[in-house]
């Protein structure tokens, strides 16, 4: 081949996985354009946002959040995981959401360029499997636009988003790693995967990981086990280090006496697979509105029925597809598992990789069929499908036919330009014995091309079908400015009590009240904010929600008096000031309880405030009878206090929740006050001595050793394999696809 042609060559593989990125975030901004806010809703409203724009101010200011006693049930996070408290994408995206202007528009940048990531990692992917460029392309830029993908982790759910946007990226760089390629590509990719907190995408990572190593053990490839079983190493490493404070942590929280149940809750049954071809049918998938979901969350691809039109599949054609059926097969199980595994709820999570799998599969026997295996019989077995399609969307989702009939028309005229687009590229090439390397290439592209037309079609009927997520979307603001603007600091740790969600459409109600992780946001120290990991016992006492909204009990149980310490609730909490939201109690107490007052009356929310601050959570609020204690110094995540005198039980309370990690030096840790206040026992301390009491997350000294160990694994595994590639010694390479023409 001549320099030009390589040279030329080069450019075309330059040009395709733009383009990819290219559709991808036209596609995503699309949706933006046609639903503003469609990737601001719920749990990235009321969780992700606010979590964002707190741990962005932390890292500013060179911290990393371990623990905050004034947010209570949800201020261990090193255990809610989700918080990303080592990941570089996750301090990048914190980082700018700080320093943004407009929350949403930040958010939805962000969005897209996850998609976007997604669709990229795909086409090396597909391309790793020797898949033709244009199938390539095309399957990558519809692997973001899955249902569940776009209308519950794009709009919603950012954490799934991130690891499912990353998946592919750490399943090629194994591939290569595998193939005696540097390692360090995959060490970061999997690492970003898995410090991300989302254990959806880490549990498919081990499945896959596990697929490589049965390869390459009946492979009987001694070099290929080695690097898969270093390469685990490191995931398990990085696993421990993420997820088991989580787990030490569970047995307080709700998620701890959860056991294998199927409700049927957000997931599928076999039947409903047969949707995935329909980016119009809801399937039943039961939720929060019942049996039915109004969203196409079974969706992965309408090109789908289009492979029947390679058939037959001989056995050449799956030659080197075992890695995608087994990911196909694992995460489809999964999707129609028990609603509830332990901690593992609403399996319909794994759709994302259920759609990466098929359509890799799709991509790989359509690059190998197409042209030369389609026939007259075949074009209308796939015509057969479609049709077969069609009936079942209707049947399922018979309210908007024109739209579904719409789909239905593309494909089959999709299946048409395709099938003629095979027979002039037979017919031209008839003389010979076999199809032409460039006429092949022809095809491909002609053939992506009209696919893509017609996904951007169906994209239009699909969001006039479903304009936005199936998820609540409230009426929050979006400018940082007007979230920053409610409720000043200075009054204290404030407790909101009543329901949170009453006005949560009325735009106004945002002047006087936040929700959620939106907290985050005012300079007020706000209990109420949103948790995966509700503390039982705590949650219990005042009715809480995950989310920090309240039933009516929460205000009389507030100023309710603890029959051991004699003390009301809200000194124990070290709360100085009460937000009640008039949708739940139209009005202050009648009678305002001593060394309060009642400070603000507005007509979406009212404030009560003590006479006399309180200080911050975290510090002493009762000593036994006898017993005082000074306290010597003071942070979120350790207390040390002197022991004036030792009298009765010697217990002394904090306004801390007993999380698993505390330990005590000086003392011993004691039974908590109610099930959830941090108790100590100081009948063994003498007047004068002191008393340190330490939160670490449980554990650490089994996560410090795994982070070590995964650090030196890498970079012993890196260096080694660089020191091998100076030496010469030349890496497996697999045969590479032909440039598309």
């Amino acid at each position: 081949m001549s320099r030009e042609a390589t040279a030329g060559s080069r450019v075309k593989n330059v040009w395709w996985p733009i383009a990819v990125v290219v559709f991808a975030v036209a596609i995503g901004t699309l949706r933006q354009l046609w639903t503003p806010g469609f990737y601001y809703a719920d749990d990235t409203q009321l969780g992700s946002v606010g979590q964002w724009y707190e741990l962005g101010g932390r890292l500013l200011r060179g911290e990393i959040p371990l623990l905050s006693p004034q947010a209570w049930q949800a201020g261990n996070y090193w255990a809610e995981g989700q918080w990303g408290l080592i990941s570089p994408l996750t301090w990048l995206i914190a980082i700018g959401t700080r320093l943004s202007s407009d929350v949403a528009l930040w958010t939805a940048g962000v969005k897209i360029a996850l998609l976007a990531i997604s669709a990229l990692g795909a086409y090396f992917l597909m391309r790793s499997f020797l898949v033709r460029q244009p199938w390539a392309a095309l399957s990558a830029a519809l692997v973001p636009m899955a249902g569940f993908t776009a209308y519950m982790d794009a709009a919603s759910w950012s954490t799934g988003l991130m690891t499912s946007a990353l998946f592919p990226w750490a399943w090629w760089t194994l591939r290569r790693v595998t193939r005696g390629r540097q390692p360090w590509p995959f060490l970061v990719a999997s690492y970003l995967l898995i410090a991300s907190g989302y254990v959806f995408g880490t549990i498919v990572l081990v499945a896959l990981l596990v697929a490589h190593l049965v390869q390459a053990m009946i492979a009987r490839d001694k070099t290929a086990v080695l690097r898969v079983v270093l390469a685990s190493a490191w995931g398990a490493f990085w696993t421990v280090v993420i997820y088991l404070p989580g787990v030490l942590t569970a047995p307080v929280t709700d998620r701890g006496a959860v056991g294998i149940s199927n409700d049927m809750f957000l997931n599928a049954d076999l039947g409903d697979f047969a949707t995935s071809a329909s980016p119009l049918t809801t399937a039943t998938i039961s939720s929060w509105w019942g049996p039915v979901t109004a969203g196409p969350l079974m969706y992965v691809a309408w090109v789908l029925p289009l492979v029947v039109m390679v058939r037959p599949w001989g056995r050449e054609m799956w030659r080197g597809t075992a890695m995608p059926v087994v990911l196909l097969a694992v995460s489809a199980y999964i999707v129609v598992a028990p609603s509830t595994l332990g901690p593992i709820r609403w399996p319909v999570r794994f759709m994302p990789y259920v759609a990466l799998a098929a359509l890799l599969l799709f991509a790989i026997l359509m690059s190998r069929g197409f042209p030369e295996r389609v026939t007259r019989s075949s074009v209308i077995a796939a015509m057969a499908t479609g049709g077969g399609l069609l009936a079942l969307t209707w049947a399922l989702t018979p309210g908007p036919w024109r739209s579904i009939w719409g789909t239905f028309a593309v494909q089959i005229v999709a299946i048409l330009i395709l099938s003629w687009t095979a027979r002039r590229v037979k017919a031209a090439d008839e003389r010979k014995d076999a199809v032409s390397r460039r006429s092949l290439g022809k095809a491909a592209v002609t053939a992506a091309a009209v696919l893509v037309v017609s996904t951007v079609g169906l994209t239009v009927l699909q969001l006039r079908t479903f304009p936005h997520t199936p998820l609540p979307v409230f009426a929050s603001p979006t400018q940082t400015a007007d979230l920053t603007s409610v409720l000043p600091g200075g009054g204290g740790d404030t407790f909101t009590v009543g329901d949170a969600y009453a006005s949560a459409g009325d735009p106004a109600s945002y002047s006087e009240r936040l929700i959620a992780n939106e907290w985050y946001f005012s300079d007020a120290a706000v209990s109420n904010v949103y948790t995966v990991l509700p503390y039982s016992k705590f949650s219990q006492d005042f009715c809480l929600d995950l989310r920090g909204s309240t039933c009516q009990g929460a205000l009389p149980a507030l100023f309710r008096t603890d029959p051991t310490t004699g003390v009301p609730l809200v000194d124990l909490l070290s709360v100085s000031r009460i937000l009640g939201y008039r949708d739940t109690f139209p009005d202050p107490p009648l009678v305002v309880p001593a060394g309060w007052q009642i400070t603000h009356e507005g007509e979406y929310a009212w404030t009560m405030e003590r006479i006399q601050q309180s200080p911050p959570a975290g510090g002493v609020v009762w000593a036994d009878e006898g017993t005082a204690v000074d306290v010597v110094d003071q942070t979120d995540s350790s207390l040390t206090f002197r022991v004036d005198s030792v009298g009765g039980d010697g217990k002394v309370v904090m306004s801390r929740l007993a999380w698993p990690g505390y330990t005590v030096d000086g003392a011993e840790l004691s039974d908590p006050l109610r099930g959830y206040l941090l108790t100590v026992d100081v009948s063994t301390a003498a007047p004068g001595d002191e008393v340190t009491v330490t939160f670490r997350p449980p554990g650490a000294v089994l996560e410090i050793g795994a982070a070590i160990a995964a650090l030196l694994l890498g970079l012993g595994w890196t260096v080694l394999s660089a020191t091998r590639s100076r030496r010469g010694i030349r890496p497996q390479r697999p045969r590479v696809a032909p440039a598309a023409v």
